[in-house]
């Protein structure tokens, strides 16, 4: 679900999430693509990969766009209370 949904927010809440991620992350195998005949396709990502230069949509800025597995290790590792609470929101835990 939370590839489509992204995380929106303020500047300074992207900067928070960037320099915190810059820190504290790690590569994380995900499923990326589309599935083939072959199977799925895995690969190594750093979650920083997919933190937007601050696009704005309707007055709020798109701040992430995560893989799940991204934002489960999130969910598990992140201090910030704000991305913690919209991964929860996304997936229908708050």
């Amino acid at each position: 679900m939370a590839g489509i949904d992204k995380i929106y927010g303020t500047f300074d809440q992207c900067v928070e999430l960037r320099n915190w991620l810059k820190e504290n992350e790690k590569p994380i195998n995900c499923r990326m693509g589309w599935c083939s005949e072959e199977g799925d396709t895995f690969e190594d990502v750093l979650p920083s990969e997919f933190v937007y230069q601050g696009e704005e949509i309707s007055g709020k800025i798109v701040i992430s766009n995560f893989p799940e597995k991204v934002d489960m290790w999130l969910l598990e590792n992140c201090p910030l209370d704000w991305v913690v609470n919209c991964i929860k929101e996304q997936y229908g835990k708050l």
